[in-house]
């Protein structure tokens, strides 16, 4: 139903006039009124509801649209778009190439088929898809499809593991938009992965050059600095971001944790408290408040923080992990114990993860807690884990040294 959490992060990429129109068809698949609506605007709610994995709804949208024009051109390129999605890979494949013969070139068709080969796993042929629709665009219709073109490319070369190459079209999104949050979240890291952060540095500066008062970009330059230990240069970016936009809360979140690493965990507190007002949900802010309590050995204000990460994100590996070894910390093994029962309630392959977890934040932090090392045993006694990322750990740690939450993030990466 329209109005559901599901779509909160959706929304913002559709203009009022389509959400609009999502709570009229809403409205009359309920019965509560007889609308009508052109082909266009029923394309528009196939976007929509395509975007939020909602294949119910796109469907019965599609049924209308057929009712008005089945041979509509667009209204065919969702179905294909539906039919892949709902894993009928050869009924989308023939669809468009029935599709193209009606318009042998048109890049629509290349990049919807790309979406099919990328829903059944197949990277290998979506890349060669999104590459012909690049090559076959001309028109500025065409170019102003770039980003969507580019960012699919990079999801793809990331999947199969050219982490360079992914690399290379995200920059090319960025440079279309740089507020393309998604990318944002994902390309530092991946600067990481690479050992690139000269590359990440010089390529947010290029955004700046173009841009002055681009605050996404002063952002993540002082992310990249920060990955180099330039933590007060990384603090200058982050305060340059915020004077052009003081509510932006990855550069509120950054320099709370950056005042952190610095050691002034008192600041670094306050400006968190100020967070939480305008983010009352965010719990990368509460990341930050459990590590500077921690740091200030004050354990109960650290497990309150990871205490309210978990009551708002149930499915956050991380925080039950560090709330775990919090407890351990304080000589609560029952309570440690415990937690481990109820965050496998949640993710039921948390065991193997929070021993993942665990050796990393062991190796980051030099501990060498009996409590901690007496779970471990335990945890393999009761569940029988085996360590299966554990190889890829070991080399990555041989290679980079200890660097848990990106080593983490690799691991979940890898086993999606």
């Amino acid at each position: 139903m329209y109005g559901d959490e599901s779509y909160d992060d959706i929304n913002g990429l559709f203009d009022t006039e389509v959400i609009a129109n999502v709570k009229r068809f809403e409205d009359y698949l309920q019965g509560k009124d007889t609308m009508f609506f052109d082909v266009d605007e029923i394309v528009d709610l196939i976007d929509f509801y395509i975007m939020n994995d909602n294949f119910v709804n796109a469907q019965k949208a599609l049924d209308l649209g057929i009712q008005y024009n089945a041979e509509h051109f667009d209204l065919n390129l969702k179905k294909a778009q539906i039919l892949a999605n709902t894993r009928q890979k050869k009924e989308a494949l023939k669809l468009l190439r029935r599709l193209e013969q009606l318009n042998p070139n048109n890049t629509d068709v290349f990049f919807t088929r790309g979406t099919v080969y990328s829903a059944a796993g197949d990277s290998e042929n979506a890349i060669a898809e999104y590459q012909k629709t690049l090559d076959c665009s001309h028109d500025e219709e065409d170019i102003d499809n770039a980003e969507n073109i580019y960012f699919n490319l990079g999801i793809e070369y990331r999947r199969i593991g050219n982490t360079h190459k992914a690399l290379q079209y995200f920059e090319e999104v960025l440079r279309i938009n740089p507020s393309n949050d998604i990318v944002l979240s994902d390309i530092v890291d991946m600067y990481g992965l690479c050992e690139e952060w000269d590359r990440g540095i010089a390529f947010f500066q290029s955004l700046i050059e173009e841009d002055a008062f681009c605050y996404e970009a002063w952002t993540y330059l002082g992310m990249c600095y920060k990955a180099t230990s330039l933590y007060e240069k990384a603090l200058e970016c982050v305060n340059y971001a915020l004077s052009i936009d003081d509510r932006y809360d990855v550069a509120l979140i950054g320099k709370a944790f950056l005042l952190c690493l610095l050691n002034d965990y008192r600041k670094a507190i306050d400006i968190a408290g100020e967070v939480l007002k305008i983010y009352p949900d965010n719990i990368g802010i509460r990341y930050v408040m459990a590590e500077c309590y921690r740091k200030l050995l004050l354990f109960e204000e650290e497990t309150f923080y990871l205490q309210e990460i978990v009551r708002i994100t149930p499915s956050e590996i991380r925080a039950w992990s560090e709330l775990i070894i919090a407890h351990l910390n304080t000589d609560r093994t029952e309570d440690a114990k415990n937690l481990l029962q109820e965050a496998t309630s949640h993710i039921p392959d948390f065991p193997t993860l929070f021993l993942n977890y665990g050796d990393l934040l062991a190796e980051h932090y030099g501990r060498s807690d009996k409590g901690l090392q007496q779970m471990y045993t335990d945890l393999e006694r009761m569940y029988s884990v085996v360590d299966i990322s554990k190889f890829t750990i070991d080399a990555h740690l041989a290679a980079k040294g200890s660097n848990p939450n990106l080593l983490l993030n690799l691991w979940l990466w890898q086993q999606s």
